[in-house]
Formats: C-alpha cells, sequence, structure tokens
C-alpha cells in the first residue's frame, strides 16, 4: 500500500465503520473514472443527508432517549405492556438509526463522486425472516451469502437440506459474534439463524396453507408474525445483558395488560406519535419517496435552500442533549 501512494498510482484509503460495505469490483472501477458531479447529484446526494439526519435525531434518537432506553435500563420498574412498546420502539429505533446512517453515508459517497449501492428495502413488509435479511442490511447479508453461507453449504452439499440449514445456522451464529462478543448478540444471531432454518424446514407447508387462504391474508399474517418476531428478537440485540432481556421477556408474556394501553399513549403521547410516525414512513412505497425526491431535485436553488435551512432549524428544536452516535458504529 506504501509503496503504492509513493508511486501515486492510489491514495483512497477509507475507514469502513458500518456500510454499506461495497465490494472491490463494484468501487474500484469509480476509481479510474474521472469525477464528474451534475446539479442533480448534489440534489440528490443533499435530499439524503436531509433524509437521513431526520431520520437520525427527529425519530431514532427520540424514540431512545424518551421511552426505549428508559425501559430496557429498569424493565422492572415498567409494566408488561410497555415493555411490549418498548421492543416495537427498539426495532424501529434501530431501522431509523442504521437507514438514517446509510442515507447519510451514501448522500456524502455522491458528493465525492462515488456511487454506492442502497441498504434497505422495506424491511418490515418482509413475510418471513429470510425476506427480511434480503431486505436489511443488504450489503452485510451478500457479504455472509457470498464469503460464508455459500462456501459452507456447497462443503455440505452431500447433506442436501440438512447441509443448508447447518450452513444457515453457522453463518448466523457468526453474525451473531460478528455484532459483538456477548451472549446477547450470539443469542439474536442463534434466533435468526433458527428462523431461517424453520423456513426451509417448513416451505412446503408454508405453500399448502397458501393455497387455503387469499393471498392479501395469508401476506397480512405473514407480515404481522415475522415483524413480531424481529421485535422479540431485537430485545436480545437491545438489552445489555441476558439477564435484563430475559426480564424484559418475563414482563411481556406473563405481565401483559393491553388494558393499560389507553393510561400509557397518554402519559407517553408523543413518543406514541413518534412510533406511529416512523410505521407510516416506513411503509411509505418507494414510488412516492423518489417522487420527492424529483421534486427536490427540480425545484429551484434558493427554495432548496431555504428547505435545508428550515429542516436544521426543526432538527435543532428537537435535538436531545444527550444525542446517541449510530448504533453500527459500535460494532
Amino acid at each position: 500500500a506504501e509503496s503504492d501512494v509513493y508511486k501515486r498510482q492510489v491514495s483512497f484509503f477509507p475507514n469502513i465503520l458500518a456500510g454499506p460495505i461495497s465490494k472491490a469490483r463494484d468501487l474500484l472501477p469509480q476509481f479510474r473514472k474521472k469525477i464528474s458531479l451534475t446539479n442533480k447529484d448534489f440534489s440528490v446526494a443533499f435530499f439524503l443527508i436531509l433524509i437521513g439526519s431526520i431520520k437520525k435525531i427527529a425519530i431514532a434518537d427520540y424514540l431512545a432517549a424518551n421511552f426505549v432506553d428508559r425501559v430496557f435500563d429498569a424493565p422492572t420498574f415498567f409494566t408488561g405492556f410497555e415493555a411490549l412498546m418498548a421492543s416495537y420502539g427498539a426495532l424501529m429505533h434501530l431501522y431509523f438509526d442504521f437507514s438514517g446512517y446509510t442515507d447519510i453515508v451514501i448522500g456524502l459517497a455522491l458528493l465525492l463522486g462515488f456511487k454506492i449501492e442502497s441498504n434497505f428495502n422495506k424491511p418490515f413488509l418482509a413475510q418471513n425472516v429470510t425476506d427480511f435479511w434480503r431486505r436489511w442490511h443488504i450489503t452485510l447479508s451478500n457479504w455472509l451469502n457470498e464469503y460464508l453461507y455459500y462456501p459452507l453449504s456447497f462443503s455440505m452439499q452431500n447433506l442436501k437440506r440438512f447441509g443448508i440449514v447447518v450452513a444457515v445456522l453457522i453463518t448466523f451464529f457468526i453474525s451473531g459474534i460478528w455484532h459483538g462478543a456477548a451472549w446477547t448478540f450470539i443469542l439474536w444471531g442463534v434466533s435468526h439463524g433458527i428462523a431461517m432454518a424453520w423456513d426451509i424446514i417448513s416451505q412446503q407447508a408454508r405453500k399448502r396453507v397458501k393455497k387455503l387462504i387469499p393471498n392479501l391474508i395469508y401476506r397480512f399474517i405473514s407480515i404481522f408474525i415475522t415483524f413480531n418476531f424481529l421485535a422479540l428478537s431485537i430485545v436480545l440485540f437491545t438489552a445489555q445483558d441476558v439477564e435484563h432481556a430475559f426480564v424484559m421477556y418475563k414482563m411481556i408474556f406473563t405481565e401483559l395488560d393491553f388494558s393499560l394501553a389507553t393510561q400509557w399513549i397518554q402519559l407517553y403521547s408523543i413518543p406514541f406519535g413518534v412510533l406511529l410516525l416512523s410505521l407510516v414512513l416506513h411503509y411509505i412505497p418507494m414510488k412516492w419517496i423518489d417522487k420527492a425526491k424529483e421534486r427536490f431535485v427540480k425545484t429551484p436553488l434558493i427554495i432548496k435552500t431555504i428547505l435545508i435551512i428550515l429542516t436544521v432549524l426543526l432538527l435543532y428544536q428537537v435535538f436531545q442533549s444527550d444525542a446517541q452516535p449510530f448504533i453500527y458504529l459500535e460494532f
């Protein structure tokens, strides 16, 4: 590397912290091209940076500071219903934190003349955990598939379906360790591995069930089950340790009282509103977002400047003094 720098052949050594994880075959060819930024590139970049900042500050940090962290830090002081809502909040917090980070990174890369791939595709529309990992942290999923899962499954191809299941379990066990050398992350990875193994084993049975009920109903039920599995598994990902995680599970499964919902909504009206807003924003069709991006690109420069200033002022108003670093920078 030092000789390449000395010979002025290469001088690009980014510190990759959390992704998107770009493969050399996708990124290196861009080094050979002359950097040329159009007005559209600048507009799209600032659009992504603004959207990412809103996701991070106005949604992710707000949910964490005003509800989620309180419950996870001391779950015994809250009800089972609050523990359940905190698990939903933790899931949305993680998504908007990480997808916000990704939007900002893609926007900054575009300002430098590099185009990197997206990392998320409506993950909570997934109908099973396998589908979820095609939509969540896509670049990590592709990396795990290419360098872990495919070699493992190929080496055990004589075992057929059993070999595929073993390869999946090993891959997600390693994924758990990659996120952190703690039992919470290991159990989180194993839980997703088991869920994907179930997807493989039950594939034919699910096809038969799908034929018996209308597709829209089947899809809704599948998304609902998958979303709740993700919310429950994120407890392991978010909790300080296994003990805190199991206290959360105990609260959810043994002390859940939906009659407290009205009281909780009144007490946490703003966090509840932000949680609902986060769900709505996630489920907005991509074509609507693309249209908003196109409209921003076509907006006159003076209007763009005003919008940027107004957004910064808005974010300043909701900015938490104890704002958190991006979650995935910890891994």
